[in-house]
């Protein structure tokens, strides 16, 4: 046999059933997702370079060195037709390199220490036509500025 349910005993349940819900667990509030961290970008300011021993490139807007020259011996200039990119660590590798990063021969390393300084290192013997210039095992130094845009 059932008791009926008057209108007293339903506004008793629907009562006790808010209070059992009001006083539940708090809603936790979500746990923000954190930004996505970006690669840090090369240190290299857009425009003009130039240095020594005779070096000069440009550094475009998108990071990419180009137009890259130096002058190795009195007589003998590189030129790098193709961009390189710079790297997210500011390194620049043009050739090859050994595991401790240092280029092999005809390799050109650098490094930006700032936005308008490079330093770079030059494997020796490096080839230019039908002469090696440089002793084995040796490199030579460079470095450069920014000049403008």
């Amino acid at each position: 046999m059932h008791k009926a349910i008057t209108p007293l005993r339903w506004c008793g349940m629907l009562i006790l059933g808010f209070l059992l819900f009001a006083c539940a667990t708090p809603p936790v509030a979500p746990t923000p997702t954190p930004e996505p961290t970006a690669t840090p970008a090369a240190l290299a300011k857009p425009g003009h370079w130039e240095g020594e021993p005779e070096v000069s490139f440009v550094v475009d807007g998108d990071g990419m060195l180009t137009h890259f020259k130096i002058t190795i011996a009195h007589d003998c200039m590189l030129e790098i037709l193709r961009p390189v990119a710079i790297g997210a660590d500011s390194a620049i590798i043009i050739g090859n390199v050994d595991s401790d990063g240092l280029p092999l021969e005809d390799g050109i390393i650098g490094i930006f220490g700032s936005s308008t300084t490079v330093k770079g290192t030059i494997a020796n013997p490096f080839v230019c036509g039908n002469y090696k210039y440089g002793m084995s095992d040796s490199m030579t130094e460079w470095n450069a500025s920014w000049v403008g845009p």
